[in-house]
């Protein structure tokens, strides 16, 4: 009788037994309860099946790059991937390069930089079977939130001058140093467990964050300490900023452009052995370098250690490309290297074009000016139309694709044969890998900074202007009618004007202040193309460029009434071709962006616009 009697029933037996859910599902979704669900910070995508795991969120990692780092071509491509090019995604990645277009005439605007690391409070855990951390490179963070740890890093690496590519959906921060070391941020969520809970005075407002730093290539001491400067900044121990002194960074850090005041007056002070006072290691580090530069001439020791910097260059490997590269940076940099020989090695270095031809200049920029002098040749106009028409050339060489992305020329100049070549497929003229675009970005980098180096160098010694504009010779002030100056003060462009100063390699520069926008991921994947960091050495030696000839180095003499006359006309043209409105329109950018993401580049943007200015802001 009792088998005839029915069994109670519920209404969660009734739900289990008309949805059908497995034991999977409820193991899963009781895990779900605990862990880390996906879909409830994006929802571009869904589960299909009843048996299989939520797929991976569409990220960086999966290479697929943001919808505003694409051209046009590819709107089709975000239709089926639930991206538009309107700003509607439904990715959560960010990055700095976020354009607009307008309804009207389909003109591109500006973009605007973003600043804060926007993530939720809700992390992921720990991925199965993931190596173990190292305590070196991890520190755990108990007391805040995800988005206030966030917000710590990204002020961290803006005041270290570090690029950085945030993606929101995995957490994660892809980073670049100016010496092209490439390091990533991970924010997980740790377990709150009842040991880390017994052993803190107050209760924890939210899940611990673990935060991890991994370091993908480049300079070892680099990394660890851009590394330790954010793990500080994340436990809210430090702000960020590097309070290291220039003496002790490496030489492609942004730290040694300032010069060290004190080790320069210690190393020019006399030894104390003769007062009968303990020598320290310093004082006994300057009276060695003395006696050597007494034994030695400086000219000899530097011109072995430069020509040991060519012989690394010349050769076909790409590792010792770098280290010709990076012993030209420290053969320019005066704290490394003293005085006297950075003096000699950015004096050989500005009188021989190899380094413009082979790494700096733009492959299309001489086209273009050629085009302009052309045009101002064949009619004479009025100051305005001529302006329009400069103006109008910059535009659109900066916003043509060769611009942004420049073809390598496989033929370089040949009449040194010190000439360093660029990279064996590309001289051959076969398709460059990966690692051969990432080795020419490098270069070009370290390249750029041996420039800015000897730049600063010969204008602190007073020597730049002989480099930029050398005094002609009794034979050249005979003809120098011919070829320089007329009744109407006008001097000619190709008449023993170094080519520094010349709208080509000028232009070349303007160009490259356009990767204050740039990413670091998209930097790479082109030929030569800037980053931020080379925008901001970019800025530095147009400054440099433009101020460097009003300096006079101290001679007076009846003889050179000329000689000043031409240089106040090359300065007038140069500050001329900076002041113009595309110009100052990416120095405005690049200062917005620095603002934003990177403190050198903001710095080097403000004076550089400050000194174009000055005149206009006076009057």
């Amino acid at each position: 009788m009792s088998n005839n009697i029915p069994r109670p029933t519920s209404l969660f037996s009734s739900f289990l037994s008309a949805t059908g859910m497995t034991s999977f599902q409820t193991e899963q979704q009781n895990g779900n309860d605990d862990g880390y669900n996906g879909n409830n910070n994006s929802n571009n995508y869904t589960v299909e099946s009843d048996t299989t795991l939520p797929p991976v969120p569409s990220s960086l990692l999966a290479s697929t790059l943001p919808p505003s780092l694409l051209a046009d071509a590819f709107s089709s491509n975000f239709a089926s991937t639930g991206m538009s090019l309107d700003g509607t995604t439904t990715s959560a990645t960010t990055t700095t390069a976020t354009t607009t277009t307008s309804n009207t005439g389909g003109l591109v605007l500006p973009p605007r930089p973003r600043r804060m690391w926007e993530i939720q409070d809700k992390l992921r855990p720990i991925p199965p079977y993931y190596p173990p951390l190292d305590p070196n490179c991890t520190c755990l963070v108990t007391d805040v939130s995800a988005s206030v740890v966030a917000s710590r890093i990204t002020e961290c690496l803006r005041k270290r001058s570090i690029a950085a590519e945030y993606d929101e959906e995995s957490a994660m921060a892809q980073c670049m140093t100016v010496d092209r070391s490439h390091f990533t941020i991970y924010l997980y969520r740790g377990n709150k467990s009842r040991s880390m809970v017994d052993q803190t005075i107050f209760s924890v407002p939210s899940p611990p964050i673990i935060v991890e730093c991994q370091r993908q290539s480049g300079n070892v001491a680099s990394f660890h300490s851009a590394c330790y400067a954010v793990l500080q900044a994340a436990k809210g121990n430090d702000t960020g900023s590097d309070k290291r002194k220039p003496q002790f960074a490496n030489g492609m850090e942004f730290q040694s452009l300032s010069p060290a005041v004190k080790r320069r007056r210690l190393l020019q002070t006399t030894s104390s052995s003769s007062s009968g006072r303990p020598e320290t290691i310093q004082h006994r580090h300057a009276s060695t370098v003395r006696r050597m530069s007494t034994i030695s001439s400086p000219s000899m020791a530097a011109e072995a250690a430069f020509e040991g910097a060519l012989e690394l260059l010349q050769k076909d490997r790409l590792e010792c490309q770098v280290l010709g590269m990076e012993r030209l940076v420290n053969l320019t940099n005066e704290e490394i290297s003293g005085g006297d020989v950075c003096d000699y090695v950015s004096q050989r270095l500005l009188q021989d074009d190899w380094l413009v031809d082979s790494f700096l200049m733009h492959p299309e920029a001489e086209q273009a000016m050629a085009a302009l002098k052309t045009t101002k040749t064949k009619s004479k106009r009025d100051r305005s139309n001529q302006e329009f028409e400069t103006t109008a050339l910059i535009r659109s060489f900066l916003e043509s694709p060769a611009a942004v992305a420049p073809s390598p020329r496989f033929t370089l100049s040949e009449k040194e044969d010190r000439n360093p070549t660029i990279s064996p497929a590309a001289s051959q003229g076969e398709e460059m890998s990966q690692e051969e675009y990432n080795h020419e970005a490098k270069l070009r980098s370290l390249a750029l900074r041996v420039l800015c180096n000897a730049l600063y160098s010969l204008q602190k010694s007073g020597s730049l202007q002989d480099i930029l504009w050398p005094r002609k010779s009794e034979e050249e002030q005979s003809s120098k009618r011919k070829c320089g100056i007329s009744n109407s003060n006008s001097v000619s462009e190709d008449c023993n004007i170094s080519r520094l100063i010349q709208p080509p390699f000028l232009l070349s520069l303007v160009q490259d202040m356009q990767g204050a926008s740039r990413p670091p991921s998209v930097s790479e994947i082109g030929f030569q193309l800037a980053s931020v960091h080379e925008s901001a050495l970019a800025i530095r030696c147009l400054r440099l460029l433009a101020g460097c000839i009003s300096d006079s180095n101290g001679i007076d003499d009846d003889d050179d009434d000329d000689d000043d006359m031409t240089t106040s006309f090359v300065q007038a043209r140069v500050q001329d071709f900076l002041r113009n409105e595309v110009v100052l329109e990416s120095l405005e950018l690049a200062r917005s962006y620095g603002r934003a993401t990177h403190s050198v580049l903001q710095m080097e943007a403000e004076q550089t616009y400050a000194q174009l200015t000055e005149d206009v802001r006076s009057c």
